[in-house]
């Protein structure tokens, strides 16, 4: 009787602190599902003072992309975009996320952090249009100047010119 009392004591504690854990996580839970559930090509911004801001730069990029450019056009941009090309641009892209040859993603890495002249010798062959981002002026850093020292490694892991 001593070994079943310390297992229903021990299944008990176990019983609280599952029960605790789930009574802290489902707010836990709600609270980053809101905060996870935002728009991914218009951002939010909170200020400061508490007010709000949109940006919706991609999405005006993309209806642009769709809108103002032919039906067979090619773009070219860093693969993270690709996706949202097709579907909101509905124009070709060079590259998504499930491009996997490395040497195709090494391309795009070089044509976009080479030299100017450098990157239109090789660009002008593969796309019509070349999409980067920048975002410095709204005060975020995950633009493509952020990731150009991945595109450079990732292009230098092939091309070591």
């Amino acid at each position: 009787t001593e070994s079943a009392s310390l297992r229903r004591s021990v299944g008990m504690a176990l019983l609280s602190v599952v029960g605790f854990g789930a009574i802290r996580f489902v707010p836990h839970s709600f609270s980053i599902a809101r905060r996870i559930s935002e728009p991914h090509i218009m951002v939010r911004a909170r200020h400061h003072n508490g007010t709000y801001s949109v940006y919706d730069d991609f999405r005006e990029a993309y209806w642009w992309l769709r809108d103002e450019t032919p039906r067979d056009s090619r773009v070219m941009a860093w693969w993270d975009y690709g996706y949202q090309i097709s579907g909101v641009a509905n124009r070709t892209t060079l590259a998504d996320g499930n491009t996997w040859n490395h040497e195709h993603i090494a391309l795009l890495g070089k044509c976009l952090v080479s030299s100017e002249e450098a990157s239109h010798a090789i660009t002008r062959h593969l796309a019509d249009y070349v999409l980067l981002w920048t975002t410095r002026h709204n005060g975020m850093a995950a633009d493509d100047l952020a990731k150009s020292p991945h595109m450079a490694r990732i292009a230098g892991s092939v091309y070591p010119d």
